[in-house]
């Protein structure tokens, strides 16, 4: 039986995708399925891996995937590919604020909780390596980054951590240095629902603990658990005392709170036009 192809099917058929599908099956002679499969692949490939689509300071890192043993040989291992933002604009004026060891600790930072975001763990010799640093150094930062409050994601040391922890983490400081929902979800691999989340959960927080409620308070305000709330608590007293984010935090937190004005005013006035 003749299988009727549309308007569409055709003009499909006409574009880079269809032209590889077909020549894979003509010269390779392989199955339509297999085709297709092999040319979403190879298109992913190129779009991961293309330097034209990677920002300046980005580079490809193979780590091992979330979950696996730290005990376990890395050459058994699954791996993942991951992107790690090595340099950015705003590097520069936190260098020029505190030197070289600060802005080495932030990347450092950033590095690890970015491969954690794409489901891959970096090994403290992996950041070693990617910092030109001795691991000794490596494990300094670490301890200096735990006293803060801050754990990074190390893949030793990923089965010690909350789940939510390092997903928030990033996403809330790419946010205060300007980057879009959308960018945010591009650049750490998130779905946009969950970047929504973190910076709604996190500036309903920050409002409510600048307004003086306690911890049980906020619960049942925002209807968050205990543990959530706590951590986003700690997450906003230590970006307080941060001299890179303090002011984009101060001033992103009194923008929600004139929206929010703003809202309630208008769900008011609605009210009383309908009565």
């Amino acid at each position: 039986m003749k299988v009727q192809r549309t308007f569409l099917d055709r003009i499909q058929q006409k574009d880079l995708s269809g032209l590889i599908t077909a020549h894979l099956q003509e010269h390779y002679r392989l199955p339509p399925q297999a085709a297709k499969t092999l040319c979403e692949d190879y298109t992913l490939f190129q779009l991961f891996f293309h330097p034209e689509n990677r920002p300046n300071g980005v580079v490809i890192y193979y780590a091992a995937r979330v979950g696996e043993p730290a005990g376990k040989p890395l050459s058994q291992c699954e791996k993942v590919t991951v992107r790690l933002t090595m340099f950015e604009d705003a590097d520069l004026q936190l260098f020029a604020q505190g030197g070289p060891k600060v802005v080495t600790m932030h990347v450092l930072k950033r590095i690890v909780s970015e491969a954690y975001a794409q489901h891959g763990a970096l090994s403290q010799e992996d950041a070693a390596f990617l910092l030109r640093l001795s691991p000794r150094t490596v494990t300094r930062y670490k301890h200096e980054w735990a006293k803060q409050g801050v754990p990074l994601p190390f893949r030793g040391e990923l089965t010690d951590m909350g789940p939510g922890l390092c997903h928030r983490n990033p996403v809330i400081e790419h946010f205060l240095q300007g980057y879009t929902i959308t960018d945010i979800a591009r650049r750490l691999h998130h779905s946009l629902e969950n970047v929504e989340h973190y910076v709604h959960d996190f500036l309903r927080v920050s409002l409510l603990w600048q307004d003086g409620y306690d911890h049980a308070h906020i619960c049942r305000l925002a209807r968050l658990s205990r543990g959530k709330v706590r951590r986003i608590i700690s997450l906003y007293e230590r970006l307080e005392e941060d001299t890179f984010f303090a002011p984009a935090l101060e001033r992103v937190v009194a923008l929600y709170r004139i929206d929010t004005r703003q809202y309630k005013k208008n769900t008011k006035t609605m009210k009383e036009q309908t009565l």
